[in-house]
């Protein structure tokens, strides 16, 4: 029954504007056409309002799915089942028209026309399918569950690409045959890409049962794979068949005829099929969904009953391959950030000056958003569903929602801060909906974290100013002030629903109050944040006033002598000193753990400032925290590049003299290179003046002269507790409940220390001299201590 086109109009508006009384209406026009009874209706309507609610594109099988709800709650005869599939059509089409095309670009985009940047990824993906089949079908295979494993990566990492590519590359392998498949209904012709297209959704199509559902899957894959391979022994040579199912989140669509995940194990179900010992399968499924990762059930095997694999054996029972407990390791290794910086030259020459930073940022980031920057296809429209899958949302009017949302806050947050892991659930979804990657992954557990990525990060700054409207596919949302954002991330820590890599809330919130403050900067200079650089002397004087504009321009007029960029200079040999990192990600590599050579390399740290990022040191790195790039410019227009090296403290009480032995410790690894050392204090009350110890405060202006006259710089700087973002009230509320349960953990040792000892014990200076803090449980059971 096809839908009249003033009904799919009126569906189209309705979908859009999630009027869903109007879709009811369409859907109760419809049944009653079809004579469907009230009862039958009603359980349709709410079996559909149930896939409105995954907020998502949805296909064919999750139709299905909720076809399959109706069909399990009553008894249909023949023909009302025949009529209810007949529905099928409109259904189908009511759920596939949202108001954002959470896809940017097609699928096939620029596959076969782009070139690898390089063979790694690719050669060890090879490898991989190689092991897969040689483990499997040997004495070791009975431990597996099926011949195949998962590559799952977040979207525009150039997952599909490897796929293509991988078959190309075995084209003229002898005894090789290798398969790519698009997973789900296809919105483009894809055949130029893919060999074979299949919806399982239709396949499965008017099939009652799951018996004969599982068959008619097991008569098509037979009848597109194996219908041209020798199944019957007598070829001598071992021929390999790899299937490559790309987008194979489809498989994952809900409930069917009472099994979960039924379309998943039905094709696992199928790899596993006794053959010739000549024929090896290996399928590889590939998507952005997590949960690919694996399902173990007792009972694959009552799905299929007796089903024969095609209609040639249909009087054989199927036989299967034992089924083990293990699945083989799951591929996540895509090394594609940045590849794409052969573009950046060409790219640019079109460029305005104004955008020239955020352009060449692009290149050093996700492959997908630099080709379609090369392309000229990064557009406002695609931008804005950038924006809506950040929000983890897809539909215009929850986008709205967003903000009470965590999942929704932790992705727009670690995209600017690395934030640290959260649970499985939390980090498929981040992966699956946002542009989290994928770093390693089990059974059971999924590591996260946030690669370099200009686009992304900006439209998280873009976020983080309460006067941006931005546009998210139908929908426009606003920024929030910094404040809503460290309140959120606050939240975050409190609630446990991630922990900090290395379990310092302190580093993470520095590094965050650090971005901010270049926020400000960066307003000022270019409302729309498509420049990223901020003058050096600035950026530290607002970090030393805790983010506090006003005072900051106060105090530019005690310095007579300055450059257009606000710099005390004398003598100089550089005129302008600049830092333009809008991202924060990890360095986990150790080779600078023994010397800080690699940081002084003009290479790496041109690359550092023109992809727009900074990073944290890996876990256990002695001496310092972070990293960020230094542009020094010449008065001939030339660039040069310093280091500028952060260690993080976050103490309640932390003496002048320790931190000037910090700072010499930092100076003793610089080994007399130009760099600027800077020791952060965060959370302390202790506003200690420096300069009477060595002359180790941070006085910016004058200490960045220094650094653009040729001196390294060793500086302190104090963040003062007041500022203006309230990230350290936000920290002494987080640490506050811990610190107590250390000082009660440890308070019998309370009677060898004293006064001064006390004050010093405190991890950090939470609620200190307040009624029931952890500095008032100190002072007090010392004093009482004493009198007993």
């Amino acid at each position: 029954m096809e839908p009249a086109a003033m009904d799919i109009d009126q569906a189209d508006e309705a979908i859009i504007n999630q009027d869903y009384e109007t879709i009811e209406d369409i859907i109760d026009k419809k049944l009653e056409e079809e004579n469907v009874p009230e009862k039958e209706r009603e359980i349709l309507k709410k079996a559909l309002a149930k896939t409105f609610e995954k907020r998502r594109t949805a296909s064919v099988e999750v139709l299905a799915a909720c076809l399959e709800l109706t069909f399990d709650a009553l008894t249909y005869s023949n023909n009302l089942q025949t009529k209810m599939f007949n529905y099928y059509k409109l259904a189908e089409h009511l759920l596939q028209v949202p108001p954002i095309d959470v896809r940017m670009v097609s699928v096939t985009y620029e596959i076969k026309e782009t070139k690898l940047s390089h063979r790694f990824d690719l050669e060890s993906f090879a490898e991989r399918v190689v092991e897969v089949a040689n483990v499997y079908y040997s004495p070791q295979g009975e431990n597996y569950v099926a011949p195949y494993f998962c590559l799952i990566q977040s979207s525009g990492m150039g997952k599909t690409k490897i796929l293509h590519e991988c078959r190309e590359m075995w084209k003229a392998t002898p005894d090789v045959s290798c398969k790519l498949i698009l997973s789900g209904p296809a919105k483009v012709d894809a055949t130029d890409v893919f060999d074979e297209i299949i919806d399982l959704g239709v396949v499965i199509q008017s099939k009652r049962t799951a018996e004969e559902a599982c068959g008619a899957i097991f008569s098509k894959f037979d009848e597109l794979f194996l219908k041209n391979v020798m199944t019957t022994g007598e070829d001598t040579n071992t021929q390999l068949l790899v299937l490559m199912f790309d987008e194979a989140q489809f498989f994952l669509e809900q409930k069917l005829y009472g099994y979960d995940v039924f379309l998943f194990r039905v094709v696992r179900l199928w790899l596993r099929i006794s053959r010739p010992d000549t024929l090896r399968i290996v399928a590889v499924f590939t998507g952005t969904n997590a949960e690919l990762r694996n399902f173990q059930f007792e009972n694959d095997h009552t799905i299929a009953g007796t089903i024969a694999p095609s209609r040639e054996l249909s009087v054989k029972k199927v036989g299967f391959r034992p089924k083990g407990m293990q699945s083989f390791s799951h591929f996540v290794q895509m090394t594609t950030i940045g590849c794409k910086l052969s573009f950046l030259n060409k790219a640019s020459e079109s460029e305005s000056e104004s955008e020239s930073e955020y352009v060449k940022a692009i290149f050093y980031g996700r492959p997908l958003f630099a080709t379609m920057q090369s392309k000229g296809d990064m557009t406002e429209d695609k931008l804005s569903t950038i924006l809506g899958r950040m929000l983890l949302v897809t539909y215009g009017e929850n986008q709205k929602d967003w903000k009470k949302h965590e999942s929704t806050w932790l992705n727009i947050l670690g995209t600017r801060v690395q934030m640290g892991q959260t649970t499985v659930s939390i980090a498929s979804d981040l992966v699956a909906r946002g542009y989290a990657n994928l770093i390693a992954c089990t059974d059971r557990t999924a590591t996260i974290c946030y690669l370099p990525d200009p686009v992304c990060a900006r439209l998280a700054m873009c976020l983080m100013e309460e006067s941006q409207k931005l546009n998210a596919g139908s929908s426009t949302t606003y920024g929030q002030p910094a404040r809503w954002w460290v309140a959120r991330m606050r939240d975050l820590f409190a609630g446990g629903l991630c922990q900090p890599e290395r379990g310092d809330f302190g580093e993470i919130m520095v590094a965050f109050f650090m971005l901010l403050c270049g926020d400000k900067l960066r307003k000022t200079k270019d409302p729309t944040f498509k420049t990223f650089s901020v003058n050096l002397a600035d950026w530290l004087h607002l970090l030393s006033q805790g983010g506090k504009e006003e005072e900051q321009k106060q105090s530019r007029n005690r310095f007579p002598k300055r450059d257009r960029e606000g710099v005390t200079i004398i003598g100089s040999s550089y005129r302008k000193a600049e830092i333009s990192f809008i991202q924060v990600c990890r360095n986990y590599l150790r080779h600078y753990e023994g010397d800080w050579g690699e940081f002084f390399r003009q290479d790496f740290l041109k690359y550092m400032y023109e992809s727009g990022i900074a990073f944290f040191v890996f876990a256990g790195c002695s001496v310092i925290d972070m990293v960020i790039a230094i542009r020094l410019t010449t008065n001939s227009g030339l660039f040069h590049y310093v280091p500028l090296v952060v260690s993080i403290k976050s103490r309640g009480y932390f003496s002048p003299s320790d931190a000037n032995g910090e700072c010499s410790c930092m100076r003793q690894k610089g080994k007399g290179r130009l760099a600027m050392c800077l020791l952060v204090i965060f959370s302390s009350t202790t506003m200690t003046n420096d300069g009477g110890a060595g002359e180790r405060k941070l006085v910016p202006r004058k200490d960045v002269g220094e650094l653009m006259n040729g001196s390294s710089v060793e500086k302190v700087l104090r963040i003062p507790s007041d500022d203006a973002f309230g990230l350290t009230d936000a920290f002494m509320d987080l640490t506050k409940q811990g610190d107590m349960g250390e000082v009660y953990a440890s308070h019998y040792f309370l009677r060898n220390y004293n006064e001064t000892e006390v004050r010093k014990s405190l991890r950090s200076s939470a609620g200190q001299g307040d009624k029931g803090t952890p500095a008032n449980m100190l002072a007090t059971l010392k004093s009482q201590f004493q009198e007993r």
